[in-house]
Order: structure tokens, then sequence, then C-alpha cells
């Protein structure tokens, strides 16, 4: 991807943290959440990875479950939102800004990415 390309998606998505949750924040997590955690038993997954995981929806209620996990977006305005409620919320979770295509972690971290 061209470097000129990828700034304006990353300003495109640094812009929309300032409105994400007033546009989505009454969404609830908790069927999709719900999902994940069914497919996860399957498998015994207790590790996970959040791709693209903006303010954090899913990431914080899957930490709210006892899940370890990490999210990671490109936006650091995203990242910033979701520490911001992960602190309210008292959830311990990990935040990262990169890019999806270099992920910053070693092989087999995580048993489950989304």
């Amino acid at each position: 991807m061209r470097y000129e390309v990828k700034l304006m998606i990353i300003d495109k998505f640094s812009f929309e943290a300032e409105i994400y949750d007033y546009l989505w924040g009454s969404k609830d997590y908790s069927a999709e959440v719900k999902r994940l955690v069914e497919i996860f038993r399957g498998f015994g997954v207790r590790r996970v990875l959040d791709i693209g995981c903006g303010t954090g929806g899913h990431a914080l209620t899957l930490g709210g479950l006892g899940y370890f996990v990490v999210g990671l977006d490109v936006s650091f305005n995203m990242v910033r939102k979701a520490l911001s409620k992960a602190k309210d919320r008292r959830v311990d979770i990990d935040f990262v800004v990169g890019d999806m295509r270099r992920l910053p972690f070693r092989l087999c971290v995580f048993d489950a990415v989304y």
C-alpha cells in the first residue's frame, strides 16, 4: 500500500475515534462476544488478539470474562480511547498501536485472532 494511502486511512480512523463511541457506544457487544466465547470454548482459547479493536468494545467484554486480550489498532486515538475505557472499567487489557500486516508479536503468542 502506498504511504500516502496508508496515512489517509490512519487519519480517517483517528478522526473517527472522536465520534466512534457517540455513533456506536450504545451497541450491545454481548451477543457477538457470546458467539466468540462458544467458539473459543471448543478450542480451549484463553489468549486472544483483537485486530482492529477500535475503542475496545469486544476486547473489553472478553477481558471482563477473564480472557487475556490484546487489542491492536492502527489508530493512536482509537487505542487511547480503549485504554481509557479499560482503566475506567478496571479491566486489565493491553492495547497496542500497530499494523496488522506487520504484527508486533512473536508467533504463537495467541490462541485465537479475530
